[in-house]
């Protein structure tokens, strides 16, 4: 599973010293083409070697020299420890005889490595337990700070809680006045460590402090990413995960992404995003994953071939990264890799992103305080240890020095952007609290037609339909009206009632009195004809009567 690789100078005219001191590095070696940590560490350890190269050369000037040898850790932990353990107890045999050590003495000085916490945590657990110095370049997970679990522990970077990397990723969301976000995490302790203490710092009321109003944080969505046997990301969990997110629900979602996940693992989950057409708008901000060799100006090289033609014209990822502060002495170093390179027939490269730069500064912290220490008490890790903690130097990545928990002292971190397909631009620096930025704003790109030079970010929340306006009575006032116009309506139903049966009552009583009236009337006619035939009757009787005389 491991393979050792023991480092020798080029050199030709360099004597083997009498006295060596042996370090073990461990990497992942299968996601890098265009360099490899052991291609880079060689170098560097033939620069140590060689005291008369104006390189660090009083750096193990006595006589000694530095031995590295390598094996592939992976970023997985069952891999890391085998190889660590190799490397402890089965040193090449014709270096044994020469060592300043005795048999029945750890054969490893120091180690250098791992890159992934997974991968980092057990070897630190286990070189602990011997006092074994162990310098990681990039291994993060805030754990790493517990002195009791990992005493001899050192790396080139801040813890992933709020003294480091999480510290800078809240200040930076902070600076865009955001409030709401999602967070998507792999299943690795380094996501899983940094997604519980940026929820920890991140969520709930915050009062007004280090120029920053009064907030309120909240992680609408969340969803951990599982990985494959092989450390390849499940398609379907990714899909999971997309589906998930309440992106149809615009009180409840936001366009804001934190992706926490090494970069082996980050751009395959992009690329399925991407294909997905999820969410065009979306701004992913991220960690180490923006910076290593994906996201220079060689992309597409890695990982596995991803390119960028899956990627939108601007991408617009944004997030942060350790400063580089690409000094002298990283120009001096890259000079002399170049000129390695072309000696070998090999062509050099142009840059070196900041995990090479991380991993020669981790090989000069431990060989330095190696030199510190005589010959003969080297073997004493905590002697080394001590050295360690003391130690000032300036290196590739800048100033270095640590905490007393083995962290890198006042980590400083770029702010870095896609801006377009060729890779990360630098539109800032940031440290772990707000009134530590310094941001570039307009030199920033938003994904899609949220566009570039913006003086302020976009907003974080998509706008909500528009509510109902607001009445311009309480409810009880507008309870009443009805209520009141509800009993005139009864009333006046009731009086016009009322006055209708009035009415009809009047009518029939009318008609009744006309009735009658025309009755009597009929009668008082009658009456007065009969009275009149009476009278006729009479006459007719008296001049009958007069015929009669006659």
């Amino acid at each position: 599973m491991a393979s050792n690789q023991v480092a020798v100078p080029r050199n030709s005219e360099f004597q083997s010293p009498r006295r060596k001191v042996y370090v073990a590095g461990l990497f992942d070696t299968s996601s890098y083409e265009s360099w490899t940590p052991s291609e880079i560490l060689e170098v560097a350890v033939d620069l140590i070697n060689d005291h008369e190269d104006g390189w660090f050369d009083d750096v193990l000037d006595d006589g000694t020299e530095l031995v590295l040898s390598f094996a592939n850790s992976g970023c997985d932990p069952e891999m890391s420890l085998p190889a660590y353990w190799n490397l402890r107890t089965k040193w090449n045999e014709e270096e044994t005889e020469e060592a300043d050590l005795s048999r029945s003495t750890p054969r490893v000085h120091g180690v250098v490595g791992c890159r992934c916490s997974d991968a980092t945590a057990i070897v630190a657990r286990v070189a602990g337990l011997e006092s074994i110095p162990m310098v990681s370049p990039v291994s993060s997970a805030a754990d790493l700070s517990n002195p009791v679990k990992y005493p001899s522990f050192f790396r080139l970077v801040g813890p992933d809680d709020e003294r480091g990397e999480v510290g800078a990723l809240v200040s930076l969301l902070r600076k865009m006045e955001w409030e709401w976000v999602s967070v998507l995490a792999t299943n690795t302790k380094y996501a899983r460590d940094m997604m519980r203490d940026f929820s920890s710092l991140w969520v709930g009321d915050h009062a007004a402090s280090g120029g920053d109003s009064a907030w309120v944080g909240k992680v609408v969505y969340s969803h951990t990413i599982e990985l494959n046997a092989n450390d390849t990301v499940n398609e379907e969990s990714v899909h999971r995960a997309l589906n998930g997110a309440p992106k149809n629900n615009p009180s409840a979602s936001s366009r804001v992404i934190l992706l926490l996940a090494h970069h082996q693992h980050a751009y395959p989950i992009l690329k399925i995003a991407r294909n997905a057409h999820f969410q065009p708008d979306t701004t992913w901000v991220g960690a180490d994953w923006l910076g290593t060799e994906a996201s220079s100006k060689h992309l597409p090289r890695y990982p596995n071939g991803i390119g960028a033609s899956w990627m939108p014209e601007i991408p617009g990822y944004l997030g942060v990264l350790p400063y580089r502060s690409q000094n002298d002495v990283y120009k001096d170093f890259l000079g002399r890799l170049q000129a390695s390179q072309q000696s070998r027939g090999l062509p050099p490269v142009d840059y070196m992103d900041y995990y090479a730069e991380m991993i020669v500064d981790s090989l000069l912290a431990l060989a330095q305080a190696l030199s510190r220490v005589s010959h003969e008490h080297r073997g004493d890790g905590q002697a080394v240890l001590k050295e360690l903690l003391k130690l000032k130097f300036t290196g590739l990545s800048g100033p270095v020095s640590f905490t007393a928990e083995g962290d890198r002292a006042n980590p400083k971190y770029s702010v870095l952007n896609w801006n377009s397909t060729n890779g990360a631009t630098e539109v800032g620096t940031i440290g772990t609290t707000l009134n530590s930025t310094n941001i570039r704003m307009e030199d920033i790109c938003w994904p899609e037609s949220l566009g570039c030079g913006l003086s302020n970010a976009p907003s974080e929340k998509y706008p909500e339909p528009p509510k109902p306006q607001d009445p311009l009575l309480p409810t009880w006032a507008w309870a009443t009206i009805i209520a009141a116009i509800v009993v005139a309506m009864v009333l006046t139903g009731v009086i016009f009632l009322r006055r209708d049966r009035r009415i009809n009552k009047q009518k029939t009583h009318d008609e009744y009195f006309k009735e009658h009236q025309e009755v009597a009337e009929a009668k008082r006619d009658i009456k007065a004809n009969i009275e009149r035939k009476e009278e006729e009757i009479d006459e007719m009787r008296k001049k009958l009567a007069k015929l009669e005389d006659q």
